[in-house]
């Protein structure tokens, strides 16, 4: 199985264009145009994972929507609370171990994502990764989908990833 992990793109801060909450606060344009330029550079990089599922905070939802169009997985597009904010990392760790995909790409929100991509590559969890708005990591396995057994494929930034859309 293939994890194909997203964090959402650059959001509105609290209190601009009426946005009173954290879970209200939705792609800027920054982000919106930052997340398709990274979609396009994945769905190039032949991600297409079988399904996308998204925290149902409206910012990673609209990140969700626009990888989706890009990957070619609109219609395998869900929502679910365990990727939302204050997520247990060994509860998805076992969640993804039920999916019966080949691939799956999970969005969602920082520090979660990151504590995540460590538990997944390390049975201690205490691996160090950076996960920046709108960064993407791919975590394989070969076998069963556990704690520590992953192997990051690659970890791409966005800085990283608009380099590879300017090139290509």
């Amino acid at each position: 199985m293939k994890a194909y992990i997203v964090r959402h793109g650059d959001a509105v801060d609290i209190g601009d264009t009426s946005v009173e909450t954290d879970d209200d606060r939705f792609l800027s344009s920054k982000g919106e145009k930052r997340t398709a330029e990274i979609a396009q550079v994945l769905a190039n990089m032949g991600c297409a994972p079988q399904r996308i599922v998204t925290s149902p905070l409206t910012r990673a939802v609209q990140t969700a929507e626009i990888l989706a169009r890009y990957v070619q997985t609109k219609k395998s597009l869900r929502t679910d609370d365990i990727l939302g904010p204050g997520i247990d990392t060994d509860d998805v760790v076992e969640w993804i171990a039920t999916l019966k995909l080949k691939s799956v790409m999970l969005v969602g929100h920082n520090p979660a994502l990151v504590y995540l991509i460590a538990a997944l590559v390390s049975k201690s969890g205490d691996a160090q990764v950076e996960l920046k708005k709108s960064g993407a990591c791919c975590v394989s396995f070969d076998r069963k989908v556990k704690r520590g057994g992953g192997c990051i494929e690659w970890l791409l930034q966005p800085k990283q990833l608009e380099t590879i859309c300017a090139t290509s």
